[in-house]
C-alpha cells in the first residue's frame, strides 16, 4: 500500500524512532552573521525547492497526481481523523500558511516531499516538534523501524528506515529556517537499493535549494 507524507494532512501511517542532532560548525558569532544574511521563505519559494529526485540511479522518475499546494484553510479541511485535526490545529498556531508537495512515481520506487511554510523560524521549530511526534507512531502491527544518522542538515532533524508490513521505506524530517520538509522513498516489500542513502540524498539536495533561496534577495 502506498505511504505518502503528502496527500494525508497527518503523516500517520508512516514511522518514527529517535530524534537524531547535527550542530551546525564554526563559531556562535559565524553563525549569527549566517543567520542575519538569510530572509525567511515566502510562498512563491516553495515550488523552486522541491526537485525532482536525483537518486537512485535508474528511478526515472515521472511527477504524478498527488503534487498540490494547500492554504491552511485548505489543509484543515483535508483533516479527516482526531489526529490529523489535532495536527492542523497545533501547526496553524504555530504560524503555517501554506503546504506544497510534489509526489513522483520511478521505474524502481516512489518519492515524495512536502514543505510546510511557517511565519517564521520559532513556528517552524514548535511545528517541527510536532511533526515528529507524529512520525515517530508505527502505522501498522509488523512494522520495524530503525533510526538513520542525520549530518548536515541542522539542529532539528529526524530520519527513520521503515521495513516490514509489506514496505522498505526510508524518510527524512528536518526544520531550516521557516520551513519544514518531509522527504521519503518507499518500495514495495524490498527495495533493490539502499533506500537508506538514497532519501538522504534527497534531502540534502532540497536542503541546498531552501538555503539558496534563503541566500537570494
Amino acid at each position: 500500500m502506498r505511504r505518502t507524507a503528502l496527500v494525508s494532512v497527518a503523516v500517520t501511517a508512516v514511522l518514527g524512532a529517535g530524534l537524531a542532532f547535527a550542530g551546525c560548525g564554526g563559531s556562535s558569532s559565524a553563525a549569527s552573521s549566517q543567520q542575519a544574511q538569510r530572509r525567511p521563505l515566502t510562498p512563491t519559494d516553495l515550488i523552486g525547492i522541491l526537485p525532482t529526485p536525483n537518486t537512485p540511479d535508474g528511478a526515472n522518475y515521472e511527477l504524478n497526481d498527488y503534487s498540490s499546494t494547500l492554504t491552511l484553510a485548505q489543509y484543515r479541511q483535508a483533516a479527516t481523523t482526531a489526529a490529523d485535526r489535532a495536527l492542523a490545529r497545533t501547526l496553524g498556531r504555530a504560524g503555517l500558511t501554506r503546504v506544497y508537495q510534489r509526489s513522483f512515481n520511478g521505474a524502481i520506487n516512489q518519492a515524495d516531499a512536502s514543505v510546510f511554510l511557517f511565519r517564521n523560524a520559532a513556528g517552524a521549530g514548535t511545528g517541527f516538534r510536532r511533526l515528529r511526534s507524529q512520525l515517530r507512531r508505527p502505522g501498522s502491527v509488523g512494522q520495524k523501524v530503525a533510526e538513520i544518522p542525520v549530518k548536515g542538515l541542522g539542529p532539528q532533524a529526524w530520519a527513520g528506515h521503515l521495513t516490514g508490513a509489506g514496505s522498505d521505506s526510508g524518510i527524512v524530517v528536518w526544520r531550516n529556517g521557516n520551513v519544514i520538509v518531509v522527504t521519503d522513498m518507499q518500495c514495495d516489500d524490498k527495495c533493490d537499493f539502499d533506500v537508506v542513502k538514497a532519501v538522504r540524498a534527497y534531502a540534502t539536495q532540497i536542503d541546498d535549494l531552501v538555503n539558496e533561496s534563503a541566500k537570494s534577495s
